[in-house]
């Protein structure tokens, strides 16, 4: 699985990314000191991890990848 994505809000100082369709990505708090500083509207590629639940999530802007899980809740 591979799927592109648009960033589009990131709360909780990085440990929450909002994609424009709504969905929402809890990132692993290791990861959230990379993801608090990426801006609204950078383009994401998504990809499956090594364990079902998780999520690759690269930010095509700036090459940082950070692992995720889907979150409950849509915007």
């Amino acid at each position: 699985m591979t799927e592109k994505a648009i960033l589009d809000d990131v709360l909780k100082d990085g440990e929450l990314l909002v994609l424009a369709d709504g969905r929402r990505l809890a990132v692993k708090r290791a990861d959230s000191v990379l993801t608090s500083i990426w801006f609204p509207e950078a383009r994401l590629t998504l990809r499956k991890a090594k364990s079902a639940a998780e999520i690759k999530v690269t930010n095509d802007d700036t090459g940082e990848t950070v692992v995720a899980k889907p979150a409950p809740g849509r915007r």
